[in-house]
Formats: C-alpha cells, structure tokens, sequence
C-alpha cells in the first residue's frame, strides 16, 4: 500500500504525541505500507517549520532534522522505508 502524507499530520506528528503521531508510528511498522512524499509537500513542511521557527525563536531554521538512533529508514528519495 503507497500513503501519501499531509502536511499537517506529519507537522502534528512532529510537534506532538498525539493521534497522528501513533498514526505514522504505525505505519512505519508495517512493511506492506510505503511513506512517499514530494518535493512540494516537503518544501511546504520546511516553510511551515521555518515559519514557526521565526515566530517562536526570533529566526529561521538553520538546520534539517536527521533521523535519530540510527534510524536511517528515511532514504534520498525521502520515502520512509518502513
């Protein structure tokens, strides 16, 4: 199965521990089911974090967010490999 995130549920995601959160936690436990994004979608994840960013902290974000622990289930095409 191909999902397609939104942008707000990944935001939500991000910023809280909420449904979508558990949601995208999920999914990334089930081999069957593959993350894909666009070029858009991210560029509009990047403008709404750098927007927040400025808001909240005086600035633009300065750096991109990596996987943690080893995780590198995020590959160049930024499809979540789950």
């Amino acid at each position: 199965m191909r999902v397609v995130h939104d942008t707000n549920v990944v935001l939500s995601a991000l910023l809280w521990r909420g449904t979508p959160y558990h949601l995208l936690t999920t999914i990334s436990h089930r081999p069957w089911i593959h993350l894909y994004s666009s070029s858009a979608l991210l560029d509009e994840l990047a403008d709404v974090l750098a927007r927040a960013s400025s808001a909240n902290c005086g600035g633009p974000m300065t750096q991109t967010a990596a996987p943690q622990d080893g995780d590198d289930r995020i590959n160049a095409d930024h499809r979540l490999e789950c």
